[in-house]
């Protein structure tokens, strides 16, 4: 399809975290077909997508200096805004954009309850002369989907050229990430030890654990000390700025395990078969897109933490066997 030269330049706005901006990263690299696209991202995340070959025009936005990005946003002439974030701040920011003719949101306030958006007095849709009612539960790339189609009439389908698999080797490398932004997503250090012992009770393993950030480092430590008690050889991976270490990391392993964040979307991205365990909030809405296992707790909006060490051993084994079928695992029964 040719590009409609009368929507020719579209201002995306998502601005973070990891996992979100991940989940954006082929839905803008679809857009990118038809439009000149440009993108307000927090400058921490902004090497992400040039590193996975986007060549869209990024902008950093800074938070609490979204009054500062104002004038250039008011002068270069956008044909549409897509809102991908519902946050007060970008609704308080898009108030002051009504230059751009075609201002669109999902509208979801079922979604926006249950994922505790924060509106702070703010009328999270008044900004917007495009509301896309979203009625049935679906996946977040879907709602973006319907939103293009709202807005100006375009079905964008998403797609993602995923990477040949790594082979399997003689030893199996596994990423861990036991760390997420709320204590509802977090799985017991203890019980990746547990997860992890059945495995390498079966065939030789070894652990590369995300470290994260400064809260998350102890967390790490103790994984891995607890990993090395058990035999099982592990080492962390240090955070970079650039995500340049994270990526290469994923490239490298031939399974990640680890809850429902960021690192797990990336994994995604990168073609590297991922086993990601949720809590209260739902794969089928938010979960990687390719090459994933997701596993859930018994009950809707439980926390990660009700999540069975047996379930997650299925899910490895099933995993396993779909990816990496010469490694094959089964859990214990």
């Amino acid at each position: 399809m040719s590009q409609p030269d009368q929507w020719g330049k579209v201002l995306v706005i998502r601005p973070g975290a990891l996992g979100d901006v991940c989940l954006a990263i082929p839905f803008v690299r679809s857009l990118e077909r038809y439009f000149e696209v440009h993108w307000l991202i927090r400058p921490q995340y902004a090497s992400l997508p040039q590193c996975l070959g986007l060549n869209t025009a990024l902008i950093p936005l800074e938070k609490g200096r979204e009054q500062a990005i104002l004038p250039l946003l008011q002068q270069v002439g956008y044909d549409v805004v897509l809102d991908l974030s519902h946050w007060p701040e970008v609704a308080q920011l898009v108030q002051q954009l009504d230059c751009i003719p075609i201002r669109g949101i999902t509208y979801d306030p079922d979604q926006d309850e249950r994922i505790q958006i924060n509106r702070q007095g703010v009328d999270l849709y008044d900004p917007y002369n495009c509301l896309v009612p979203i009625i049935d539960p679906m996946h977040q790339t879907e709602r973006w989907r319907c939103l293009v189609h709202g807005t100006i009439g375009l079905d964008v389908p998403i797609e993602w050229q995923l990477p040949s698999l790594l082979p399997p080797g003689n030893k199996l490398r596994i990423f861990i990430h036991p760390h997420a932004g709320k204590v509802s997503k977090l799985w017991p250090v203890r019980n990746y030890v547990q997860v992890l012992a059945k495995l390498a009770a079966r065939q030789p393993i070894e652990c590369l654990i995300n470290a994260g950030n400064r809260q998350e480092w102890l967390r790490s430590l103790e994984l891995c000390g607890r990993l090395w008690a058990r035999g099982i050889p592990a080492r962390l991976v240090p955070k970079d700025r650039t995500f340049a270490r994270l990526c290469n990391t994923l490239q490298n392993v031939h399974l990640a395990l680890g809850n429902d964040s960021g690192p797990m979307h990336l994994a995604s991205l990168l073609g590297t078969p991922n086993v990601v365990i949720f809590g209260p909030y739902s794969p089928w809405e938010f979960g990687p897109l390719w090459r994933s296992v997701p596993v859930t707790p018994s009950f809707e909006g439980a926390s990660t933490d009700t999540v069975m060490v047996e379930a997650v051993a299925v899910a490895l084994a099933d995993a396993l066997d779909s990816y990496h079928p010469r490694q094959r695992y089964r859990a214990a029964a």
